[in-house]
């Protein structure tokens, strides 16, 4: 095993943030504010104009977003359910916007 191995790589700047240029940006956690919206939170920056709503659906109770809007650099809120969301269901994000991790699932907050 050479040196090469024990080698770190150290940059400024929020590792939560870290773009296109460092590591795909994958969802954080998907929570549950009411039952006809869910915030999505990413480990990277992200913009409402590439997601389409549609493309996050809730497994258990069936359905799909139908908006979805910016709240945060980070963060978007998915509105206009098919069907009452709640924490505790599966989900599902199958949409294809530029430097995101998809397929992904897992469980609403």
């Amino acid at each position: 095993m050479g040196r090469w191995a024990q080698r770190t790589i150290r940059g400024g700047g929020d590792p939560a943030f870290a773009g296109p240029f460092g590591a795909a940006t994958q969802i954080l956690h998907v929570k549950v504010r009411t039952a006809d919206a869910a915030d999505v939170t990413f480990n990277g920056l992200v913009s409402v104009g590439d997601f389409d709503a549609t493309h996050l659906d809730d497994i258990t109770a069936g359905g799909n977003a139908n908006n979805v809007f910016q709240l945060r650099p980070n963060a978007l809120t998915y509105t206009a359910w098919d069907n009452p969301i709640a924490r505790g269901h599966l989900w599902s994000f199958d949409d294809t916007p530029p430097g995101i991790v998809t397929p992904e699932n897992g469980v609403m907050e």
